[in-house]
């Protein structure tokens, strides 16, 4: 089904979020690579669309928010139709003194029947050939860099056992309030991808090399339900794949009765070798220039070759005979969220789908256009490159000052009497498919989302 409506919407990130205050790696507060997930849910709800009935599709993260001391970033979820039904969704996010956006995290969003799931978690755990406590994995985090405190660091035990690794996990007593600001809760969220498999094989001397790994990619998610203030987090053995630049991993979520709420059909993260890394301002890879003409029939080895190779040469500015074939992606000087731009690029050219961490796996143009040989149908020509469409642009904000403007970013709640439910979340501004804007304060927000025109004024 094709979706008509577009939806856009604003809010203040500050380094007191907790959600970034209790995040910090490398020196910088930045928002954990999970709460995008909650993010957009919560978006979504608030346009009509509960979490039980959407589909999260390769969510991809493809530089961190950032959050410096004293700095306010403004934020902004924007979803449009996509030409395979649902929504294309992106998170992009402006300083004052920034000359342009910043492009943090997109997904492919899908409706779908209410979700269900039918298994049980045999309760208490019992197997476990081992148990490390969550203290033991922040205690190896901190080693890299990896810094956790106030919300983000909760108590916990993870259980060893031939088939699975289990997270019994659950919030500190004086943040079990905050579970009612969220809709899928990103302290728990990722306490469980760490204890789950993440952290682990490192922790236990199964490490292959210095670097730490942040989340990259959530390929499919859907959630029956919240997590509470405490839960299980399951991880199948079996699924656990580790190389030297990306770990992937099944995940299930268990209340704390053991009933499955979850699941994440792929996780994958990518290892951070420096702190270089998480500077996404004035860095930005700049948006690729026309890809040059491709031959005509691009399934043929050679064929493909040249497709990859001036899909990369567009990206990085340079002729396509300076692009070496059998030099790295990232020797040549690309980067991650190049990477994955380069992937959507191939499959409107070659009409093919790809994995979105094709590129991880295949990390010469010459691997990926021998693997392409074997996935392109024979004779299929390339199509010409299309200009990307734009994500709605977000109406400029001008954060009201205090009080009767923004919501303290360290609470996250809204004032009594704004008519909207609490969340984890700081919002500014709002703007509906009929492009009807209010203030946060507007208290006819039920009437106003199926097309109010009442003029509303900010407090």
């Amino acid at each position: 089904m094709i979706e008509t409506t577009t939806f856009t919407e604003t809010f203040a990130v500050t380094a007191d979020n907790p959600l970034l205050h209790g995040h910090v790696v490398y020196g910088r507060s930045l928002l954990p690579g999970v709460g995008y997930v909650d993010l957009v849910l919560q978006v979504l709800a608030r346009h009509g669309h509960p979490m039980p009935e959407v589909e999260l599709r390769d969510l991809a993260i493809l530089a961190p928010l950032v959050a410096a001391p004293g700095e306010r970033v403004l934020t902004t979820v924007a979803g449009r139709p996509a030409s395979h039904g649902g929504w294309r969704v992106e998170v992009r996010s402006r300083r004052p003194e920034d000359t342009a956006e910043v492009l943090h995290a997109v997904a492919n969003v899908r409706r779908r029947p209410r979700v269900t799931f039918d298994e049980r978690l045999a309760l208490p755990v019992e197997g476990a050939t081992r148990r490390t406590t969550l203290d033991e994995i922040y205690t190896w985090c901190r080693e890299y860099d990896l810094q956790h405190s106030g919300l983000m660091k909760l108590r916990g035990v993870v259980h060893h056992r031939p088939g699975d690794w289990i997270a019994e996990i659950e919030l500190a007593p004086e943040h079990q309030g905050s579970v009612a600001g969220f809709l899928f809760h990103p302290a728990l969220f990722e306490a469980g991808l760490l204890g789950g498999g993440v952290a682990l094989g490192m922790l236990h001397g199964d490490n292959d090399g210095p670097g730490l790994y942040l989340p990259l990619m959530f390929e499919q998610f859907r959630a029956a339900g919240s997590l509470g203030g405490r839960c299980y987090v399951r991880v199948p053995v079996d699924s656990v794949r580790r190389d030297d630049e990306l770990i992937r991993l099944v995940v299930e979520f268990y209340d704390a009765d053991g009933a499955k709420v979850a699941e994440v059909g792929r996780f994958v993260a990518k290892r951070i070798h420096a702190a270089a890394s998480l500077d996404v301002r004035g860095d930005t890879p700049a948006p690729a220039g026309p890809l040059p003409a491709a031959p005509a029939a691009a399934a043929s080895p050679g064929g493909l070759v040249d497709v990859v190779r001036g899909a990369v040469a567009a990206r990085l500015g340079v002729a396509v005979d300076g692009v070496d074939v059998g030099s790295g992606y990232y020797e040549l000087g690309l980067a991650s969220a190049d990477l994955l731009s380069l992937v959507a690029e191939l499959e409107e050219r070659l009409s093919v789908e790809l994995s979105p961490t094709v590129m991880f796996e295949y990390r010469t143009v010459a691997e990926l256009a021998e693997w392409l040989a074997t996935q392109v149908p024979a004779g299929v020509p390339a199509a010409a490159a299309e200009p990307s469409v734009p994500a709605p642009a977000a109406s400029p904000v001008t954060p009201a000052a205090s009080p009767g403007g923004l919501v303290d970013v360290v609470r996250g709640r809204w004032r009594p009497g704004w008519g909207w439910p609490s969340t984890g979340w700081t919002w500014v501004r709002v703007t509906t498919s009929w492009g009807w804007r209010r203030p946060i304060s507007c208290r006819w927000w039920r009437s106003w989302r199926s097309g109010c025109r009442w003029s509303c004024r900010r407090r």
